[in-house]
């Protein structure tokens, strides 16, 4: 692994077919293509609580929560409120699970790599070796409070939810009133489904994760029909303006069909994922493309099964309560 950048083996790179190996930037043939040299695929597996009424996922010894009886009845009441169409609360429901699947393999991962610097220095304690990695959620108690995670002149950054995040950047166009108020009419630059980081010695990470649960490339915050302004002002300037001497990776998490051609050996980067790649890279940010972990049931047939299911009973039973 290279000895300046501890995510390098996961960072895209050239590779040549005709000499069977990766290249630096500098080398140019004509069938050259992107591709990853170590594809970070470990294995997952759910766990049934309650009936259903809670689905945990495990991946490389961590546990974490994908849905339990909370998030059913708020999906319910919203679905009750709102009358969302089912097909539109499936997708809400399997992005949500989608984000918290991606909190977990950052978790991971970044466990990992810990591990792998750890055994490089051969010492015997990650304190001596000033090894510190892990990702932000929001504790329990105050789950749903919006609280701040960080916050400087410029912007702010707050939870949205149990693992994701939404960047507040501030109106300089204030009038009198709204400036007491800077937090209900900020700007939103966009929202964030992860965060994470590593420290090794003086060295500091910050990965900027971002999951998509469709089987087309398609990432939210790279949306120009969402957003008027460019991904570097709305993502990246912010996270170097609150985490200044950090190096910033984005985290990828997608089905891998979406982002690799799987007819090339080694894996091909397809021509999408290949241009965020691209675009980041012209502003030193390196990206990590990371497929979403298999599973003996998708996220898609879990959130079906919670709308089909669990919420309409849930709904109903709100309805007679209300009566």
């Amino acid at each position: 692994m290279d000895t300046v950048n501890h995510f390098a083996e996961y960072i895209p790179r050239r590779y040549c077919p005709a000499l069977d190996t990766l290249v630096d930037e500098s080398h140019s043939c004509e069938k050259d293509y992107l591709s990853i040299s170590h594809l970070f695929l470990p294995s997952a597996k759910l766990h049934d609580l309650s009936e259903g009424e809670c689905v945990s996922v495990t991946i490389g010894g961590i546990t974490t929560i994908l849905y339990d009886a909370t998030d059913i009845l708020w999906w319910a009441k919203k679905k009750q409120e709102q009358d969302i169409p089912e097909d539109e609360l499936v997708r809400g429901i399997k992005g949500v699970m989608g984000e918290r699947m991606l909190s977990l393999l950052m978790e991971y991962f970044l466990q990992v790599v810990s591990h792998y610097e750890e055994e490089k220095k051969g010492e015997s304690s990650f304190k001596e070796n000033n090894i510190i990695s892990g990702v932000l959620r929001e504790p329990r108690k105050h789950r749903g409070k919006g609280y701040i995670a960080r916050f400087n002149n410029d912007y702010l950054l707050r939870f949205k939810g149990v693992s994701n995040f939404v960047i507040l950047k501030k109106d300089t166009h204030t009038d009198v009133v709204t400036s007491y108020q800077q937090e209900r009419f900020g700007l939103i630059s966009t929202e964030i489904d992860g965060l994470g980081y590593l420290h090794v010695g003086d060295e500091r990470y910050l990965l900027i994760g971002e999951s998509f649960t469709k089987r087309e490339f398609n990432l939210h915050s790279w949306n120009k029909n969402r957003h008027t302004n460019g991904i570097e002002e709305r993502v990246f300037d912010p996270f170097k303006s609150l985490f200044p001497n950090h190096h910033l990776i984005y985290f990828v998490m997608g089905y891998e069909e979406s982002l690799f051609d799987l007819n090339f050996n080694p894996l091909r980067i397809k021509g999408d994922p290949n241009k965020v790649y691209t675009k980041l890279k012209e502003i030193g940010v390196d990206t990590c493309f990371v497929p979403i972990p298999k599973t003996d049931k998708s996220l898609l047939l879990l959130a079906e099964t919670i709308v089909k299911q669990k919420i309409g009973l849930v709904k109903s039973l709100l309805t007679h309560i209300q009566q």
